[in-house]
């Protein structure tokens, strides 16, 4: 009988990526399923504080209440802006919340536990590059579009799609006043029956994951593929100077997607050859764009916006690399 050995491995590659990414993704539409259906929508964004600064800083610590890892971050995200959450706030959770929670951070400490120094340094820049993003972004705009359009996600600029309530016995699901648009015609889903909830929560959540899991697929594969045929081991041997090793160290993040519960594991034989700041930009890179996540990314937002938060991520890990293997190595 014949073998195919080099495609047994890219089936096991491409099934261990996506068996590493599937719950937190479901993990993540099931959170944003529960604030769709069950969370008071004015309420809560009467909690959220409209400081940008003061938003940046509480979206880059929310990952500790809402651990939904690097996958499922992106829906909840989605979720949020589209219920009124400022976008500083989004952004620096979007950034921030793969890394600063609790069980990233258990993991780090178990897996690179002779690396004290590497650990804090991880969870403290991430933070800060989460804040700096994130203002960054409290200033985006768009040009308005001069068409009336009815969908809600219409009022978030980043947003390419998002799922939303339609109350089904009307045909609007706006309320008008003249072309005035001022509010959802729509009973509060809060106050809806418990059957009704149920019904609009799973429906919810089967229309999340049929709309994002054909990405997360996509990207495994090509995260798969990367896997098999880069050759790790003569980049690694190639970059022996500070630059190119940080380099490479961000390429591997980015192409191997390990994301950022497991990206600790693939260091842990390279820490004693590696600088501290290219073992650094491995974790931070991965952590926020990788293969997988920008499919995520691509499908839940629009290419500009995707662009500068992918411009700005490489941009902050290479300083911060830089310095730390310059100026602290």
């Amino acid at each position: 009988m014949l073998q195919f050995p080099l495609l047994n491995e890219a089936l096991t590659l491409f099934f261990s990526q996506l068996l590493l990414s599937i719950p937190f993704l479901l993990f993540g539409i099931v959170l944003s399923s529960v604030l769709l259906v069950f969370v008071d929508e004015h309420k809560l964004i009467a909690r959220f504080p409209q400081n940008r600064i003061l938003s940046s800083i509480v979206g880059s610590s929310l990952g500790i209440l809402l651990p939904v890892g690097q996958y499922g971050t992106i829906p909840v995200v989605r979720r949020l802006l589209l219920q009124g959450a400022p976008i500083p706030l989004a952004i620096s959770f979007l950034v921030a919340g793969p890394t600063v929670n609790p069980i990233v951070i258990w993991f780090t400490l178990s897996t690179l536990a002779i690396q004290p120094r590497l650990i804090f340094l991880r969870i403290v820049l991430t933070w800060f590059m989460a804040v700096i993003i994130a203002l960054v972004f409290s200033s985006y705009r768009e040009k308005p579009s001069s068409e009336l359009i009815l969908n809600p996600v219409s009022r978030v600029p980043f947003l390419r799609s998002g799922t939303f309530l339609v109350d089904e016995t009307k045909d609007d699901p706006l309320q008008r006043s003249g072309n005035l648009i001022y509010e959802y015609a729509m009973p509060e889903v809060h106050q809806r029956s418990w059957l009704e909830k149920l019904s609009l929560f799973f429906r919810n959540g089967i229309q999340e994951s049929l709309e994002l899991m054909p990405f997360l697929l996509l990207g495994s594969a090509i995260a798969a593929g990367s896997q098999l045929y880069l050759p790790q081991a003569s980049l690694l041997n190639w970059a022996i100077d500070p630059l190119t090793q940080i380099l490479v160290m961000m390429g591997l993040g980015v192409t191997l997607s390990f994301g950022s519960l497991f990206s600790a594991s693939f260091l842990v034989p390279l820490t004693a050859n590696l600088w501290i700041g290219s073992s650094l930009a491995f974790l931070l890179i991965d952590s926020v764009i990788n293969l997988k996540s920008l499919a995520l990314l691509l499908a839940v937002f629009r290419f500009k916006p995707v662009f500068y938060l992918t411009i700005l991520t490489i941009q902050l890990v290479l300083l911060f690399a830089l310095v730390l293997n310059f100026y602290v190595n």
